[in-house]
């Protein structure tokens, strides 16, 4: 009989352990769901912040669709687009296209993506503004995910 309750101490205490994991900064403990199964939704911007100071007006509402493929789509509500020679400038939504994966190893993101627009005067020629950006998961939730990249901070809520 105590060797049945040796094992079960030793169960409890692991299972313990494990359930007070993170592999983020701020991040919640392992609850069995893949990171994977966690990130694939749509994500909105809720708040930015630039070296701490508020900059949520240049990210809020912007949207994150990470698929179970490895693809992706971006919306930024705010896109600005300058066209040559660089005097047409528009700024609305624009919605970007690309690939996304955890770095292995760490908390990590990374995200490859392309806004694609024609040219407003010779819709023959298209201009393509390309990405590549990798962000430090600070907190990652079902509901939550709160990113890094150099100093900003982006704080997204499932949608």
């Amino acid at each position: 009989m105590a060797h049945f309750f040796t094992r079960l101490f030793f169960l409890v205490v692991t299972l313990a352990a494990v359930s007070a994991c993170t592999g983020y900064q701020d991040g919640p403990a392992i609850n069995g769901k893949s990171a994977d199964v966690k990130l694939i939704r749509t994500w909105r911007v809720v708040a930015a912040s630039e070296n701490g100071a508020a900059v949520t007006t240049n990210y809020v509402d912007d949207l994150w669709t990470f698929n179970e493929d490895g693809s992706l789509s971006h919306t930024d509500v705010n896109k600005s687009i300058s066209i040559p020679p660089y005097t047409q400038n528009s700024v609305g939504p624009k919605i970007a296209t690309g690939f996304w994966s955890f770095v292995e190893g760490t908390a990590g993101l990374e995200v490859f993506y392309a806004f694609e627009f024609n040219d407003p005067f010779n819709g023959s020629v298209t201009y393509r503004d390309e990405y590549q950006e990798v962000y430090e998961i600070q907190k990652f939730t079902q509901k939550e995910l709160w990113l890094l990249i150099g100093n900003v901070q982006l704080k997204l809520e499932a949608l």
